[in-house]
């Protein structure tokens, strides 16, 4: 009996060592890798509501570079929004949050727009959140893709997303990021 007593709080003391290990890890991991912002939105029902997002307003100095090359002590490959979104009617039954982004620019201009990888809750671009309660959580995850040319991706053995590397470097180098998401309640589909 006594040792079934000793191999239980083992245990304990095993499970809650780990747990702290676990969250102070976690919270390194995350100061380090990306920055959190955070907003509220009011969903009101059968409207679209816009959200116009600038990654210079909320970046904090931090500049937003492509995955992999992160160097400087400012530099980041992720940017994470959370958002709030309440819903002052009670829709759980019949409705989904329907998240979109739209017009995706770099500096006003939208030829490399397809290097900024947006992700809604996981999804890229776009999400369809059940909606459990009055308010949800939402994650908008900001990557921006290393531009390719030809060349280089067969050198490097990946595939090409742009016609000039370097040019689309200096177009893109610096640049303010913006985009828009669009939130909607829809009506679900089953």
């Amino acid at each position: 009996m006594k040792s079934l007593l000793a191999v239980k709080i083992a245990i304990i003391i095993l499970l809650l060592a780990s747990f702290t290990f676990t969250v102070g890890n976690v919270y390194s991991y995350w100061m380090g890798e990306y920055q959190s912002t955070n907003y509220q939105v009011t969903l009101p029902p059968n409207q679209v509501h816009k959200v116009e997002v600038d990654l210079q307003d909320v970046n904090y100095n931090l500049r937003l570079v492509p995955t992999g090359f992160v160097e400087g002590q400012y530099d980041v490959d992720e940017i994470i929004f959370t958002y709030v979104v309440d819903i002052p009617v009670k829709v759980d039954s019949v409705m989904d949050l329907y998240i979109s982004v739209e017009e995706i620019l770099i500096d006003g201009d939208s030829t490399y727009a397809h290097l900024v990888e947006i992700s809604i809750n996981g999804h890229l671009n776009e999400s369809t959140i059940d909606i459990f309660n009055d308010s949800i959580m939402v994650y908008i995850s900001v990557k921006l893709n290393e531009p390719v040319d030809e060349k280089e991706g067969l050198v490097r053995g990946i595939p090409a997303n742009v016609a000039d590397g370097k040019q689309a470097y200096e177009a893109i180098k610096g640049r303010e990021i913006t985009f828009g998401l669009a939130f909607q309640l829809l009506k679900k589909l089953n």
